[in-house]
């Protein structure tokens, strides 16, 4: 595995839960599996040196140090350069400004991973790199020599949206001859150099597989997924039940399960408590947690919020941080409405009680790669309201659609008037005797890794043995 964040160590998102979760899921099926990363803010200065190397960029020679941990029988190796260890974040110093020199880094950071594969005279049978950061791996590994001749290598798409373009001037960092083929629209393209030079293409649901081909999905980059439809799957990804599991949650101070729920009304009064909402166990307490942007709705959910907050008996809880406007429309609701107690911060104790204590989690996103949301609050027996795309459709059925096994309320127009009737469709339903059936069907859904990881493991011996040997650029 080589990618730019992974749990437990760096997070700014999903992708970090599922490197880190996927990686633990194959090495219970004891495979031999070790994770290349950046070496964010030195946290392995305390790692055991592996080794130091050189990388020759343009003008340069760039020294770099491996340091090494094993953490649940996954072995995790971290680039060390000033690049990484001397900043303050991940892609920038906020989440909105990323650093210039990005594409450096992790071209950079690239080649180190593939040159501590040639140091420790290791060769893998895959190499699986995630987004855009790691764009360029399976191109260099085709200029590597023959190091990587029987190496196959499965590029994950886990947000269409973040490329990582960059002027073309940048490709003389690489210090090999500029190739025209991975230039999109006369500049670097990193997530199109993984799509074009890569085996074979996955990204995180079946139903956001079909939707990238299509122009309203495909972020300018439908052509060539098009064209590499026969190497593309969707595999959904699954939930880490060691972390997101109410009858153990290390973040809450009770527990339940889907035959005892005795715990989350508990846990709905300390939320209420902690978010300084009015103490009502009649009341339906609606959640969303992520990152205030356009692409999470939540500018159509504001066209509605106060129209919701006026007319129905219910509380909102919102946590996450992100664009300006929608904070401040946000902490605008937060002062006029004792209803709705918003947190401009992000903390995982917060994000699991959260989850626990409320009774409806609300996703309104335009679009959605898999999300995890969803899949945390039916483990947890928290209702999701989302709308119908991506990873949402793939993983939550709708009650209308099928009453004996639905396990949330799922819309189909993005627009104010379906997040009113969405909503007021929840309403109605915790005030029914069918409500109790809905959790259990939620609390029984299967999100764990075994069977995902069972779709990428057929993937990796379909590529070895050779079904697939034609994908990708040649050298």
């Amino acid at each position: 595995m080589i990618s730019s964040e992974c749990v437990p160590f760096f997070k700014t998102g999903g992708l970090a839960d599922v490197v880190g979760a996927l990686s633990l899921s194959f090495a219970q099926q004891k495979q031999n599996v070790q994770v290349i990363l950046p070496d964010y803010n030195a946290v392995s200065k305390n790692y055991k040196k592996v080794c130091s190397f050189n990388i020759p960029m343009l003008g340069c020679i760039e020294p770099i140090i491996v340091k090494s941990v094993e953490v649940n029988n996954v072995i995790f190796y971290f680039i060390c350069h000033s690049v990484f260890t001397d900043r303050l974040g991940i892609y920038g110093d906020t989440s909105v400004e990323p650093y210039a020199d990005n594409f450096y880094r992790y071209i950079l950071f690239s080649k180190a991973a593939l040159e501590l594969c040639k140091v420790q005279k290791y060769t893998p049978d895959i190499i699986h790199a995630h987004d855009w950061p790691t764009g360029f791996i399976p191109y260099l590994m085709k200029h590597s020599g023959m190091f990587f001749a029987n190496t196959r290598c499965v590029f994950t798409i886990h947000n269409l949206a973040y490329q990582g373009i960059f002027s073309k001037l940048n490709f003389l960092y690489l210090n090999i001859k500029p190739d025209v083929r991975l230039l999109k629209n006369d500049s670097i393209n990193m997530l199109y150099a993984g799509l074009v030079s890569s085996d074979y293409i996955s990204t995180v649901s079946p139903t956001y597989a079909e939707q990238i081909k299509t122009s309203d999905f495909d972020c300018g980059l439908g052509e060539i997924l098009n064209k590499r439809s026969s190497h593309l799957i969707g595999i959904v990804n699954g939930v880490d039940l060691n972390v997101w599991n109410p009858s153990k949650d290390k973040y809450l101070t009770e527990h339940y399960s889907k035959n005892d729920l005795t715990g989350k009304i508990k846990l709905k009064k300390h939320l209420q408590k902690t978010f300084n909402l009015p103490i009502a166990l009649d009341i339906p307490i609606f959640a969303m947690i992520g990152r205030l942007a356009a692409q999470k709705g939540f500018d159509i959910f504001l066209e509605c919020a106060e129209y919701l907050l006026n007319n129905y008996r219910l509380q909102f809880v919102i946590i996450g941080t992100g664009d300006k406007f929608l904070v401040d429309r946000l902490l605008e609701l937060d002062s006029k409405f004792d209803n709705i107690s918003v947190a401009m911060e992000f903390s995982d104790e917060k994000a699991h009680l959260v989850e626990a204590g409320s009774d409806f989690f609300l996703m309104p996103s335009r679009y959605e790669p898999c999300g995890l949301n969803q899949m945390y609050s039916q483990i947890y027996g928290t209702i999701p309201v989302v709308h119908k795309t991506g990873g949402l459709s793939d993983t939550v059925i709708d009650i209308s659609d099928d009453p004996k096994n639905g396990t949330g309320i799922v819309f189909n127009d993005l627009e104010p008037n379906s997040i009113v009737s969405s909503v007021g469709k929840a309403c109605e339903l915790y005030k029914s005797d069918k409500m109790k059936n809905v959790i259990k069907n939620a609390m029984s859904t299967d999100f764990s890794w075994n069977k995902s990881a069972h779709l990428y493991m057929n993937l990796y011996e379909s590529l070895l043995k050779g079904k697939y040997r034609s994908g990708g650029l040649k050298k």
